[in-house]
């Protein structure tokens, strides 16, 4: 699996009640999660007191406590914040879904029976969904995040670019012969610009860590005197991004720390002699891990962008001395350096794209599924309606009728919402197309069960409702399992391609259009069973058979705009 060049290890701070849901599932789901994650480790080194059986015992019970919480938390949120309680429920139907509770309790069982490597199979099965509704519970909240951060990342990368091609258009100006003063002049104006991208860059930095308050002196002699060209741009670097500075520091630095440790275990040696050796390397472990996160919290290409300014700023001064081979070779060096930053950030933004990506097409799942889940239940007490003549129908399947009406309806609700979700993300044509002929079947039910009709054709619809949805489930789960199988083997979505993937790849596209034209053949054929004579005089299927038409326009034009890549 492919390791992100960059990633930020500190979310964005949530408030007021949505901070307190986050913060508050994760939680309560770690609590379950962690324990699973180390249970059978614990048991053979920490020698716990309580058997194995009682302890995964015990998980089962905290995390049937969990899902009562969880309940409660969307019962209590469904009216001032709809869209978590949304949330709560699905994570709920998931782990029900998933029999998780029921999953503990036979690791339980299997622990007291000693089948030892059984148990620890299905432990590790267990923590996987576990991890999924985790991911799941936290989605929501990605999602933002990584729209947010794509902001950002573009907004850099359109200011470098603009940068990149100045430089390079002054760089073959200087080896044309230009006047020297006017190029020191405009290199000046390029080295400007491109200090305030890296001091824009260095305080979102700040404020993304938190280190605003803290290094503020330091942030204030590093960019306080931004006429101070050189000396103002030596500073940040030689503090924080200089590679040759920063390598000569660290050997004394480390040094210094060492001697330290060993004087430390010197005065403890007698009695803390192995532990003084573990502790000299949890020191060292800690050191090399701040380090790491300091690269991490760092954005990409902000290191480079710095490194470019000291070449920026000696470009100057060549200039001024009437240098120009060496101000050519400081322009060239600084321009390097910049199309390596936007690199980098070309780098990381598909990362954030492709991650969205993955989020987006869990939550369509996820919701789809939920769809099938109550269609299924729906056409299952209409069938069951049906064997009832209409005639004799008592005011108990009036009421049922009514109620499965009501059902349907939920179900159009959260087709529009995925529909929603399809829109806003953009990339996909045959997807939006897909949903939309579901919400009008969904509708042409919801209708006909107002209606009080039971029909075989109203059935027959509802039983295309569940094929619709079946099939869609399982195009977003061959397009997840791809996506899997690309990070694992360091690929990149789309099979290498260049350009940003869509949702779904053009095949599975090609092949969702290739279904709704074979729905539109399966319900002229329904609908020409209901026909007799050779003109249609009933008014709803004259309706219907517009609607047909007005699908198979639509499916021509998706199908055009794939052809012709005009989605992209």
């Amino acid at each position: 699996m492919h390791n992100p060049i960059w990633k930020s290890t500190r979310q964005a701070t949530f408030t007021g009640q949505r901070g307190w849901f986050v913060r508050l599932s994760g939680v309560l789901l770690l609590t379950i999660l962690l324990p699973s994650l180390n249970g059978f480790v614990w048991a053979q080194e920490a020698e716990p007191t309580e058997p194995l059986d009682e302890r995964q015992q015990l998980l089962a019970v905290r995390y049937q406590r969990l899902e009562k919480m969880l309940e409660q938390m969307a019962q209590y949120m469904w009216k001032t914040d709809p869209e978590r309680a949304e949330l709560l429920m699905r994570a709920i139907g998931q782990s029900k879904q998933n029999r998780i509770s029921d999953q503990m309790e036979q690791i339980a069982l299997l622990l007291e029976q000693q089948q030892l490597g059984e148990a620890v199979d299905r432990q590790g099965e267990a923590v996987k969904v576990l991890e999924a509704l985790f991911q799941l519970l936290q989605s929501q909240d990605r999602l933002a995040e990584i729209e947010s951060e794509q902001e950002r990342i573009e907004a850099i990368l359109k200011e470098l670019k603009q940068i990149a091609a100045r430089e390079k258009n002054l760089r073959i100006a200087t080896e044309r012969g230009g006047d020297q003063e006017r190029l020191a002049e405009k290199q000046a104006e390029i080295a400007e610009q491109n200090q305030k991208l890296g001091e824009k860059i260095k305080n979102q930095d700040d404020q993304r860590n938190g280190t605003d308050e803290k290094s503020g002196k330091d942030s204030e002699d590093s960019e306080g005197k931004p006429s101070e060209g050189k000396e103002s741009e030596g500073k940040p670097s030689e503090g924080k991004q200089s590679e040759g500075k920063e390598n000569e520091s660290s050997p004394s630095d480390s040094d210094q720390q060492n001697s330290d440790s060993n004087q430390s275990q010197d005065g403890n040696q007698n009695s803390q002699g192995q532990q003084g050796q573990q502790g000299q390397q949890g020191q060292q472990g800690q050191q090399g891990e701040q380090g790491d996160q300091q690269q991490q919290d760092q954005t990409p290409g902000r290191q480079e962008i710095e490194q470019a300014q000291k070449n920026l700023e000696k470009a100057i001064e060549e200039l001024k001395e009437k240098q120009r081979e060496k101000a050519t070779e400081e322009q060239q060096q600084a321009l390097d350096k910049l199309l390596a930053a936007k690199e980098k950030l070309e780098e990381i933004l598909r990362q954030l794209r492709e991650e969205e990506r993955e989020l987006v097409l869990a939550s369509l799942e996820a919701r789809f599924r939920k769809m099938l889940a109550l269609q299924m239940a729906i056409n299952s007490d209409t069938e069951t309606l049906s064997k009832s003549p209409n005639e004799k129908w008592t005011s108990r399947h009036f009421g049922q009728v009514r109620e499965l009406a009501q059902q349907e309806q939920s179900v159009e609700l959260e087709a529009e919402k995925a529909l929603s979700l399809l829109q806003e993300e953009g990339s996909s044509v045959a997807f939006p197309e897909a949903v939309e002929q579901l919400i009008e079947d969904i509708r042409m039910v919801v209708k006909r069960l107002q209606k009080e009709d039971v029909g075989d054709f109203t059935r027959a619809v509802q039983v295309d409702i569940v094929t619709a949805l079946e099939e869609i489930i399982a195009t977003l789960q061959q397009e997840m399992e791809k996506q899997s199988q690309q990070q694992q083997q360091g690929q990149q979505p789309g099979g290498g391609q260049q350009n940003d993937p869509g949702l779904v790849e053009k095949i599975a596209e090609l092949k969702m259009l290739r279904t709704l034209q074979y729905r539109i053949n399966r319900r002229t054929t329904q609908i020409g069973k209901l026909i007799t004579g050779e003109q249609v005089e009933d008014q709803e299927l004259m309706k219907q058979l517009d609607d047909l038409a007005d699908r198979q326009d639509r499916v021509r034009a998706a199908t055009y705009n794939i052809a012709t890549q005009k989605n992209q």
